[in-house]
């Protein structure tokens, strides 16, 4: 749903962001995929790439359409310890799946809090999808979940790139 921004005279999307915002065309080419793995990790990480187009869109959000850095490192935090857990080779896919499912709930928390803008957070859910797909099997689910704890990472890096101060 869309509203005019008095200010600026510009359709505004609720919750912040332009319409056709990168993050929104990032959403859109991800919606297409069935599975998280099909996402390249050149097209991640590249300059110009996805997580780089979503670090510039955060610059130019405005302040209160921002994401806290905390809360963006304490998501990605969790991802790892999930991450970890599957690399000892202890755990499989089934034995982090209520943890993955978990993260949802706190990224939601998170919005409606106002600490991650609501785009980021339907990129995000977009990205959890195509982790447990019912099309695959646990070992594509385990390589889906990778493909997007390297996306967040990207996506913090390149975050910090273009809002070094940012707390």
């Amino acid at each position: 749903m869309y509203k005019q921004d008095g200010r600026r005279g510009e359709a505004w999307q609720e919750g912040g962001g332009r319409k056709n915002s990168a993050i929104e065309d990032i959403k859109e080419e991800i919606t297409q995929m069935s599975n998280l793995s099909e996402l390249d990790i050149e097209d991640i990480a590249k300059e110009g790439g996805y997580a780089d187009r979503i670090g510039k869109a955060f610059k130019n959000k405005r302040d209160k359409d921002k994401i806290k850095t905390t809360q963006l490192r304490k998501f990605f935090d969790e991802t790892k310890t999930i991450e970890r857990k599957l690399k000892r080779g202890d755990k499989s896919w089934t034995d982090i799946k209520p943890n993955f499912y978990l993260l949802r709930p706190k990224l939601a928390y998170s919005n409606a809090r106002g600490l991650i803008p609501k785009d980021f957070f339907v990129l995000l859910s977009e990205c959890m999808k195509r982790v447990d797909t019912n099309k695959s099997n646990d070992k594509q689910k385990e390589e889906n979940y990778k493909r997007f704890v390297t996306f967040l990472e990207a996506i913090v890096a390149y975050f910090k790139y273009y809002n070094p101060k940012s707390n």
